[in-house]
């Protein structure tokens, strides 16, 4: 369904929200920011947000590191789950 060219993308999604879907799919919390399933490891960093007018949009980047097919997948189920988000 998408094509990554790295293991990455970029998510306007509150951090609430990411760590609250992270936990609901069984992901373990390793270190700030860092997170395990299956064979991969999940990061999430936050980015400088966004600026559009007088709106400001939160930015985090979702890196996964690990077996890439898992990776991939992971990326796409996420990025569908925050389609509506901005993710």
């Amino acid at each position: 369904m998408f094509t990554y060219s790295s293991l990455s993308i970029h998510s306007a999604a509150p951090i609430d929200d990411i760590e609250q879907h992270l936990g609901e799919i069984g992901a373990a919390r390793k270190a700030c920011g860092t997170y395990a399933l299956g064979g991969i490891e999940i990061e999430i960093v936050p980015r400088d947000p966004s600026a559009f007018g007088r709106f400001s949009i939160p930015c985090h980047e979702v890196s996964v590191r690990g077996d890439r097919m898992a990776a991939e997948n992971f990326l796409t189920n996420f990025r569908l789950r925050f389609l509506s988000l901005g993710g």
